[in-house]
């Protein structure tokens, strides 16, 4: 994995990275969707 990111990160046309994965345990990073300011 590490030399596919080495690859992106030295590629200019690469603007995203997404992982996927399997199983029932859930990761996300970003914003909590839960927590947005009124009327966003």
């Amino acid at each position: 994995m590490i030399e596919e990111i080495d690859h992106c990160r030295e590629n200019p046309d690469n603007h995203t990275v997404m992982f996927t994965g399997e199983g029932e345990k859930v990761f996300c990073t970003g914003g909590d969707p839960n927590n947005k300011p009124k009327g966003g």
